[in-house]
């Protein structure tokens, strides 16, 4: 026992250090297994223990290779079963290396055990299984003094008796310090293939290289740095990892989420950066809007103790492609005031952005009473040549919703970055009234908010014709107006003699700024209801006067035939029955768009009263179912006569196709009283006695008595300057013009000498 003794003085820190290592048996990696029995021979007894990192198979005579490399050899007999102790041990550490290893590796029980330490108690050289009575802190120090500070290799590994298997707890020394416990005769080690281990803790992070605020359209190559750590490990090597770059997709759909790998190798500890990904790797032209991220995946190989997946996805490896929306849309309408059938192009002006798949352009339509009609749609790629675009759109004109939209689907593909698209069409307004029309229009992209443009808006026109009755005073034609359409202008309603002079005006207007030049501009009389009592000059009298005006809305120019400009030959004027019209020529039209000023147009229809188409008193009085001579003011037609309307006078303007129509005003007819009779002459003994249906003698003197006492109309249209007396008489009479006399019975007034005498021949 001297031996033992020598290693007393260091037993303490062995057993500290054996101790804290120890295990249950449960939870052991590797095999450990004892065995022995008695307290030993005679002779002095000591501990040995060899231990390389393999003795081979874990057999019988491995154990005695070990021994032999302790110079001890194994002696038998039936005290001493060197064998059966060693066996023992064999057995237990064999077996408990089989199914450790099994339970980390699915039931396989092919653990690949390996003979790597013996310990045994000897005396004079020889093993014989006997435990000679040592307790454990003579094994420790037995232990230690053979592999304290030692280190081994196991395929290239290196490691210590200290080193922690798998479970991170279990050492060597803790199952040499667990078969010490048991007093044993021998102690047997057997460590699995993987024991100790034999792989390091591969960690990877990564962080994505791209550029910073990355937008639709960039082709920038990107890429991932990988840093590998082997976590203190002294193995070094290279590993093969792939690189997955994803791509979540675009966020409404329209690209579809793809992965690409690449393979590159690194070293288990260091930084690299991973191959270039380009957009065209996910067959792209450029990079489309989304998150893209990167993953690294390094398979088990080498010496790694465990495959690596980087998470997915972590902010480090991850970066963003923004889209980039189209600045705010703008819109324009021509300049100008739209009459019937004239045209305003209405253009919408958007950007494509990048990024872009889904469109939608729209014009919401405020026509504020207005008729209109859209055509003529045109949609071009300005950026492109004026190219013709509109067959990516569905193109649709929603009268009840008054809406114009075109609409881009998705399914047309990636609008071309950065460009311009131009969306026009015309609206055509019909026979619209003084008002305006408005809107304003909006794009939607993708399925970002719409963006309004600013309002916008073109005034709309139309005719409003006047006229009136008009007299001829002092030479001249007074025109007038009637704004206000109340048909108590210039000679309305007033009463006219027969052969009066009396006239027509129809007053028009345009409107200044007219967008176009009118196709169509006539003004027309229709005396229809007056014919009666008025006959029209010829068309060659007819004249058409122009002057600027201070409203488009209304006539506002008075006294325009001798004031304003005469523009009758640039008129066509026609008489067709009772109507006259002016219809501008060519050149005139042309002349009326964009005019600085309204202008106010007046046809002027030269006429005189001729009582029933000539007719006279006479054919009125029988008309209207009077007497001979009576008196009479009429303002109608007779009853047979245009259904006894008013003696009215009508009118047009037309622009286009848009026909509106004058007030009516009417005119009167005054027919003075007349009696007739004759007397009996008092030159031949007549008492001037009236002899009206009575008999005459040949030669007999009869004198013919015409008496008028009118009660002028307040409203004659002209003061009485003259009186006229007509008589016919019978051819059998021959008249005395000598005595021909006019009296004002009232005043006692005689005009002649001698009384009028006609006498029978």
């Amino acid at each position: 026992m001297r031996n033992w003794k020598k290693g007393a003085t260091v037993v303490a820190a062995v057993i500290a250090a054996l101790s804290t290592l120890v295990s249950p048996l449960a939870f052991a990696d590797g095999g450990g297994g004892s065995g022995g029995g008695g307290t030993g021979a005679g002779g002095d007894g000591q501990i040995s223990f060899a231990y390389r990192d393999s003795f081979g198979a874990p057999t019988l005579a491995n154990v005695g290779v070990a021994l032999a490399s302790m110079g001890l050899t194994s002696y038998n007999d039936a005290t001493h079963p060197a064998d059966a102790a060693a066996t023992t041990a064999l057995n237990s550490a064999v077996g408990e290396c089989q199914s450790r290893y099994a339970a980390k590796h699915d039931g396989d029980t092919n653990a690949g055990c390996r003979l790597v330490s013996v310990g045994a108690v000897s005396t004079d050289g020889q093993y014989t299984g006997s435990t000679g009575g040592f307790n454990s802190d003579q094994w420790a120090a037995a232990w230690n003094a053979t592999t304290q500070g030692k280190s081994y290799s196991y395929e290239g590994v290196d490691y210590q008796t200290t080193t922690p298997f798998s479970d991170g707890v279990t050492t060597i020394n803790g199952l040499v310090a667990r078969e010490a416990a048991k007093s044993p005769g021998i102690i047997v080690i057997v460590l699995s293939s993987d024991e100790p281990p034999v792989a390091y803790n591969l960690s990877v992070s990564t962080k994505q290289a791209s550029p910073a605020s990355m937008k639709v359209g960039s082709t920038a190559a990107v890429h991932d740095v990988i840093t590998t750590s082997n976590n203190g490990s002294s193995l070094s090597e290279n590993l093969s990892a792939k690189v997955i770059m994803h791509y979540d997709g675009q966020k409404n759909g329209y690209v579809a989420a793809k992965s690409v790998t690449k393979s590159v190798t690194v070293s288990n500890n260091g930084s690299k950066n991973s191959p270039d990904f380009t957009p065209s790797d996910f067959g792209m032209s450029h990079w489309q809007e989304g998150t893209y991220w990167f993953d690294v995946q390094v398979a088990k190989q080498g010496k790694m103790q465990a495959a690596v997946d980087t998470t997915d996805p972590e902010a480090s490896e991850s970066f963003s492609v923004a889209a980039v929306p189209p600045v705010k849309p703008g819109k324009s309408i021509e300049e100008g005031t739209s009459a019937d059938r004239m045209v305003n192009r209405t253009t919408i002006t958007t950007g494509t952005g990048r990024g872009g798949y889904e469109m939608t352009i729209k014009d919401t339509i405020t026509p504020n009473g207005v008729s209109y009609g859209i055509s003529n749609y045109k949609l071009v790629d300005t950026s492109d040549g004026n190219k013709d675009v509109s067959g990516q759109f569905t193109i649709n004109w929603d009268r009840n919703a008054n809406t114009v939209t075109a609409v881009r689907a998705a399914s047309k593909g990636e609008m071309p970055s950065d460009h311009t698209f131009t969306f026009s069409f015309d609206v055509t307004v019909a026979k619209p009234d003084f008002s305006k029309v408005d809107d304003v229009a909006s794009v939607k992209w993708n399925q970002e908010p719409s963006v309004n443009t600013d309002d916008k808006s073109f005034p709309t026109w139309r005719p409003n014709p006047d006229k009136s009755w008009i007299k001829y005073v002092d030479g001249k034609w007074q025109a007038v107006i009637d704004p206000s359409r109340s048909n108590q202008t210039g000679a309305d309603t007033e009463t006219f003699l027969d052969g009066d002079k009396v006239g027509s005006v129809v007053n028009g207007t345009v409107a200044a700024h007219l967008i176009q030049a009118p196709t169509k501009l006539t003004l027309t009389d229709d005396w229809a209801k007056a014919d009666y009592i008025f006959d029209a000059a010829d068309a060659s009298k007819i004249r058409v006067y122009e002057a600027d005006a201070s409203s488009e809305k209304q006539s506002s120019v008075a006294d325009i035939a001798n004031t304003g400009t005469d523009v009758t030959d640039q008129f066509t004027i026609t008489v067709n029955g009772t109507t006259a019209t002016a219809t501008a020529k060519a050149g005139y039209l042309t002349s009326l768009k964009g005019l600085a000023k309204a202008q106010q147009i007046t046809l002027l229809i030269p006429g005189t009263i001729n009582f029933a188409n000539g007719g006279g008193a006479e054919q009125v009085r029988s008309d209207f179912g009077k007497n001979a001579g009576d008196e009479l003011t009429f303002c109608t037609n007779p009853a047979g006569v245009n259904d006894g309307a008013g003696l009215t006078n009508a009118g047009s303007e037309t622009v286009n196709t848009q026909s509106e129509d004058t007030n009516e005003p009417e005119i009167c007819g005054y027919v003075p009283p007349v009696t007739k009779d004759v007397l009996a002459e008092s030159s031949q003994g007549g008492d001037q006695s009236s002899v009206d249906g009575k008999t005459v003698f040949p030669g007999q003197k009869v004198e013919y008595k015409l008496e008028t006492t009118p009660k002028l109309p307040a409203n004659l249209a002209y003061q009485v300057t003259n009186v006229g007396v007509t008589d016919s008489y019978d051819q059998y009479l021959n008249v005395d013009k000598q005595t021909l006399e006019v009296t004002r019975p009232e005043y006692g007034q005689h005009h002649s000498q001698e009384p009028v005498h006609q006498h029978l021949g």
